[in-house]
């Protein structure tokens, strides 16, 4: 499936390059009869990497450009310019200084990180299911299993809403949960459990699951801060949640090979797994 990656609309991404990406869908058939979908969610792309925090830089532009409009208003409705002269000076100068503070925002270090824990696990753990139980001959016998790879998650999920608007009917026929694997190489202790406002069968399938790790999932630090493909999904009437192990500080920490945790994996794919057998009995 090829969609634009500009179809995001955020700030400043309009002005970006167009190209296309690829969504990966694949279908693990029930043995018998299907009664029940289980979606693996994962995305495939990596963060940026940035010579400069944008943040304050924006902030700078938006503030200094909305008190120059302000500025401007003023002297035409009431001529300050004539009455308060170092006004214009001061006006004079902030218009000068923005083109430099908006530059940074537009400095780009041309690279990408290697998106090994965030979020090549994520990718990885879902395909790790299917060729479990393929490797060790498990049937599922009214167990459908999907894995979705999206594209562009960094581009406002524009993968996975592509998906959503092509696929949104398509899953109605049978009782379907999804499980966004998402950053499942980083701290341990971190990993936990982001909920949608539909989520309700997804989030209590992984807590069961992890009832054979010696990890208790609760909530992630990240609930209500971090956006996932799992929003998305759930807009299709899915019950959806994300399994993650991103931490609070996670936009500093390496995203590098050297740096994923290998029993964080074992642990978020040992929950999984044993969801999926869960899943399967009911």
């Amino acid at each position: 499936m090829h969609l634009p990656l500009n179809t995001r609309l955020d700030f400043l991404k309009i002005f970006e390059k167009k190209t296309e990406a690829s969504n990966i869908f694949a279908v693990r058939k029930a043995d018998n009869e299907a009664t029940k979908r289980l979606i693996l969610l994962a995305n495939s792309d990596s963060s940026p990497k940035y010579k400069f925090s944008t943040f304050p830089f924006g902030i700078i532009s938006t503030v200094g450009f909305v008190l120059t409009i302000v500025v401007m208003f003023l002297n035409s409705a009431l001529d300050i310019f004539t009455k308060i002269p170092n006004l214009k000076f001061a006006s004079l100068a902030l218009i000068l200084f923005l083109p430099f503070a908006v530059i940074p925002l537009f400095a780009d270090s041309g690279e990408a990180s290697q998106g090994a824990s965030k979020n090549l696990s994520g990718s990885f753990a879902s395909i790790a299911v299917l060729k479990y139980l393929k490797d060790n001959g498990i049937g599922m016998p009214s167990l459908e299993i999907c894995v979705l790879i999206t594209s562009a998650k960094e581009y406002s999920s524009a993968g996975a809403k592509a998906f959503a608007n092509s696929h949104s009917s398509d899953f109605k026929d049978i009782p379907t949960v999804c499980i966004n694997l998402d950053s499942i190489a980083c701290e341990e202790d971190n990993l936990g459990i982001i909920s949608t406002k539909n989520s309700e069968k997804s989030v209590q399938l992984i807590k069961d699951g992890s009832a054979d790790t010696e990890k208790e999932f609760g909530d992630s630090v990240l609930q209500g801060k971090y956006p996932t493909d799992a929003v998305v999904v759930s807009s299709m009437g899915i019950d959806s949640c994300t399994l993650t192990s991103l931490g609070a500080d996670y936009m500093k920490k390496p995203d590098t090979f050297e740096d994923m945790k290998v029993k964080t994996i074992e642990t978020a794919l040992k929950a999984v797994v044993s969801g999926v057998f869960l899943y399967e009995e009911q």
